[in-house]
């Protein structure tokens, strides 16, 4: 599951730009 959700993250940031910040908070959620 870490490599798929490994790349999903990266796309997600990558194509989206979100804060950091944010991310860490949405993380929980996605996992």
């Amino acid at each position: 599951l870490e490599p798929f959700f490994n790349a999903a993250a990266s796309q997600f940031v990558l194509g989206h730009r979100i804060p950091f910040p944010l991310w860490l908070s949405l993380a929980p959620v996605v996992i």
